[in-house]
C-alpha cells in the first residue's frame, strides 16, 4: 500500500504537495490560488520532478483592478519562494 502525499501549508494560497514515493520523475507539485471575482481560481502549477528543474505554468487573469493585481503579484511571490524552497532538495 502506497504512503499518502504529504502536504504543507506555508501560506494558504499555496498548495504544496510532495509524494511520499516519486510517481516516475514526479515527486511533487505546488498550485497557487486565489479569489477573483468571488471565484477560487488558479493562477499557478508546478510539476517538481526528481532529475530536472522544475516545470511553472502561470495563468493570470487578462483584466484585473490594483488590489487583485496586488493579491495575484503576492501569490505568484509565494509560489516562487515554494518552489525554491522545495526544488533545493533536489539541487542539493
Amino acid at each position: 500500500m502506497s504512503e499518502p502525499p504529504v502536504q504543507t501549508q506555508a501560506n494558504p494560497d499555496v498548495e504544496e504537495v510532495i509524494f511520499s514515493h516519486p510517481s516516475a520523475n514526479i515527486r511533487g507539485i505546488v498550485i497557487a490560488s486565489v479569489e477573483y471575482r468571488k471565484k477560487n481560481i488558479r493562477i499557478g502549477h508546478c510539476t517538481l520532478f526528481t532529475d530536472r528543474a522544475p516545470q511553472i505554468t502561470i495563468t493570470a487573469p487578462k483584466s484585473l483592478d490594483r488590489n487583485e493585481l496586488g493579491k495575484v503579484t503576492r501569490t505568484l511571490e509565494a509560489l516562487a519562494v515554494a518552489i525554491d524552497r522545495l526544488d533545493s532538495t533536489r539541487t542539493a
